[in-house]
């Protein structure tokens, strides 16, 4: 498959849908949260098996998998919040199963990067990460800073230094 850089976050998923749908929207003033809205309705959560650690592979129903550079991402979630652009590690979030209902519910939590707490919610710091779906016909899309980018099976690892980056003086 294609590789493809990213600087601040990847994910696939719920939040992969939201991101097709935000950059097929032809209204310019639909909100992310409406196409979130929108998306979370319709969403089937897929059986993905992940395995951040070679050889312990596990599988799960999950609504968004996102992998961080960064600590921001889907239009100003703190999702991350323990991440930092240079310190050579990925923070890795999986967001397990939940309702449209209760995801709506905990949007505010996500937006103060207070989620980490929630049951549902799994945090660790990781250096790469497989992902497939575990039914190899089901399309789980991936999203790669905000842009769509194919599907899984896909593979996330941290790249040293790999973009140069020119800003003023």
């Amino acid at each position: 498959g294609a590789n493809r850089l990213f600087v601040n976050a990847a994910s696939f998923g719920l939040s992969a849908e939201v991101a097709k749908r935000v950059n097929q929207s032809t209204k310019s003033r639909s909100s992310y949260a409406e196409h979130t809205l929108k998306a979370a309705l319709d969403f089937d959560f897929p059986r993905v098996e992940i395995d951040p650690v070679p050889g312990r592979a596990r599988q799960l129903r999950v609504t968004t998998v996102s992998i961080h550079n960064g600590r921001f991402f889907g239009g100003g979630m703190k999702m991350a919040p323990g991440a930092a652009l240079v310190d050579g590690k990925l923070q890795l979030i999986v967001v397990g199963k939940m309702s449209a209902l209760k995801l709506l519910s905990r949007a505010p939590l996500l937006y103060w990067g207070a989620h980490l707490g929630l049951s549902d919610v799994v945090q660790a710091e990781i250096q790469s990460i497989e992902a497939r779906p575990v039914q190899s016909d089901e399309v789980v899309r991936v999203e790669v800073d905000g842009e769509s980018f194919g599907q899984l099976p896909a593979r996330f690892e941290i790249v040293p230094a790999a973009l140069r980056v020119r800003v003023p003086r």
